[in-house]
């Protein structure tokens, strides 16, 4: 391992994540599939990925980034719900279409009481479901928005104006 830093071991206690800082970044190693081990649990029959992606297996997929402080622009208080903020070039409009990725089998797991926070967003005046047609309850929040939604079926699309 040289001057690496050893994160996880085998349990022979071996090295099993590693990692090298060089410079200003990081390069890390890890002797397994960190993928395949996030996504082994819903290999079966009667997944429910709203509960079998495990946060300890997400860490090795995501940790790197979120140790450094690296956030989502779009950030749902459901890590199963996942979003992206998309500028119109002609009329400068923004929209957050959002995914629930929550699914037991072939059906869906709605997701209640959602809190999606949109960084850097400042303020809008209005930000309306397309889902429902209706508008949402929204708040400042220092140099972000937080939008709530009631309910959150397969997506939806955010629209700010």
């Amino acid at each position: 391992t040289g001057d690496a830093e050893v994160l996880a071991t085998y349990g022979d206690g071996k090295p099993a994540a590693t990692v090298h800082r060089h410079g200003k970044g990081r390069a890390y190693v890890v002797g397994f599939f960190p993928g395949m081990e996030y996504a082994s649990d819903i290999m079966k029959g009667g997944y429910d990925l709203s509960v079998d992606f495990k946060d300890e297996k997400r860490s090795f997929v995501a940790g790197p980034a979120l140790k450094a402080g690296i956030k989502p622009i779009v950030d749902a208080s459901k890590p199963i719900i996942e979003g992206v903020l998309l500028k119109n070039r002609k009329t400068g409009k923004l929209a957050a279409p959002l995914m629930n990725w929550a699914f037991k089998g072939n059906g869906l797991i709605s997701q209640d009481n959602v809190a999606i926070r949109i960084r850097g967003m400042g303020t809008a005046k209005q930000v309306k479901s397309c889902a429902s047609g209706q508008p949402l309850k929204a708040e400042v929040s220092g140099e972000d928005i937080v939008v709530y939604l009631p309910r959150l079926e397969e997506g939806d699309i955010l629209l700010f104006e």
